[in-house]
């Protein structure tokens, strides 16, 4: 799937690098490394709630050392603006027949991958999920429901909509009838319940279900009808998965919905691979890890070999290389070791010079440097006092002001 993703991003890459007179970083083809930082950071992002924030909150100083860490604002939002999932050549062509083309391909690769490393046991529940489709009776029908049971083994229990033609018109009538009154139809192996409920309302509510599961019209001890009971106790599965999807959600606001469909995925399959983790620790014996421990894990894991690789360039400034070293626990560059085979600020040797944030006449020197003049005040240091008398002692405290 990545590779996917890779190959028509930086097709599209090409295209808009061609905008710029001069092609700078920022607008450099993706590589498998960093594309997969970027989901890392996707899933940091939303395992600290910060996919609502905008970019330019997310990489301030005073926010999280790891987005900077891994790659700066601008080259993020390229990046997210540049992904693309299918080869626009074709596009239209099998959009002809097939709506869902653009993000069809990695869709299908996903999907696969879900059936290959996971098998459902009982009780599979049928529900919407919003990312902007229809809901979950839309989609359910008699041939759904035959080709479920015939091809699959997999019985059904779901809502169905009024204006399904394998519904006799008969179940549909409510006028004549009480309420908490039940119809039942049978076609083959199916059945088709109208229910109409108990609520008081000026207008009669009728419930229209559909079974693969019941073969016979058996009503349930609250008096409801056993396929009601049954819905009622199952159908809050996906309720379940999209709280879980939203507690963490690696989604960011867009307009495109493939992107939407993208995020969609990731929450999915973020959701599924805990769950097995889960199952692959109990059946070892290991030690099962909460979720949010288990997203932040998997995120630094992605992007701490981009972040390594970053540490190469020639470029990069004294004080970025300082951060990755201290955010992803790699011996610190240019700086000594002290007593602990810690890296410490205060044994660094950098070229000495003038303090900028002290008065010319003073002609302080100092050996550090930082990029922000915020943290006299948010620290508690008072006005005035040279930077060069602050001393750090652990790559966790710089991490603390960094």
């Amino acid at each position: 799937m990545i590779e996917e993703v890779r190959e028509w991003t930086n097709a599209n890459i090409r295209q808009e690098a061609a905008k710029y007179g001069r092609v700078q970083v920022t607008q450099a083809p993706v590589t498998l490394l960093e594309l997969k930082a970027l989901i890392g950071i996707l899933i940091f992002a939303g395992s600290h709630k910060d996919n609502h924030m905008s970019t330019r909150e997310m990489w301030r100083v005073m926010s999280s050392p790891v987005y900077r860490a891994v790659m700066s604002v601008g080259r993020f939002e390229f990046l997210i603006n540049c992904l693309r999932f299918d080869d626009p050549d074709t596009r239209v062509e099998r959009r002809a027949t097939d709506k869902f083309a653009p993000i069809r391909k990695i869709w299908d690769i996903f999907s696969d991958n879900c059936r290959r490393m996971y098998t459902p046991s009982e009780h599979l529940c049928v529900d919407e999920q919003l990312v902007a489709f229809r809901a979950d009776n839309w989609f359910t029908s008699v041939p759904m429901v035959t080709d479920l049971l015939t091809n699959c083994g997999l019985t059904y229990v779901g809502t169905i909509r009024h204006n399904k033609r394998e519904i006799p018109l008969q179940m549909k009538e409510v006028a004549d009838r009480d309420p908490g009154s039940s119809a039942f139809a049978f076609i083959k192996d199916i059945t088709i319940l109208s229910y109409v409920s108990r609520k008081a309302s000026k207008a009669k509510n009728n419930v229209m279900l559909l079974s693969s599961m019941h073969t016979q019209p058996s009503i349930g001890d609250s008096g409801k009808p056993e396929i009601i009971e049954f819905y009622n106790s199952t159908k809050g599965g996906v309720n379940t998965f999209d709280q879980m999807c939203g507690a963490y959600s690696t989604a960011r606001k867009t307009r495109r919905w493939t992107l939407s469909m993208f995020y969609a995925m990731l929450n999915a399959g973020l959701i599924n691979a805990w769950i097995i983790h889960g199952l692959n620790k109990q059946r070892t014996g290991g030690h099962f890890i909460q979720r949010k421990a288990f997203l932040q894990e998997l995120a630094l894991d992605l992007m701490k070999p981009h972040a390594q690789h970053r540490l190469d360039e020639s470029r990069i400034s004294q004080s970025l290389r300082l951060n990755i070293c201290s955010v992803f626990q790699l011996p610190s560059i240019g700086a000594s070791a002290g007593p602990s085979g810690v890296t410490t600020m205060k044994d660094s040797r950098f070229q000495s010079v003038r303090c900028k944030y002290c008065e010319g006449k003073l002609d302080r020197k100092t050996r550090y440097s930082l990029y922000h003049t915020g943290f006299a005040s948010i620290k508690g240091f008072p006005p005035g006092v040279c930077w060069a008398q602050v001393q750090w002692t652990s790559p966790e405290e710089m991490k603390c002001l960094l």
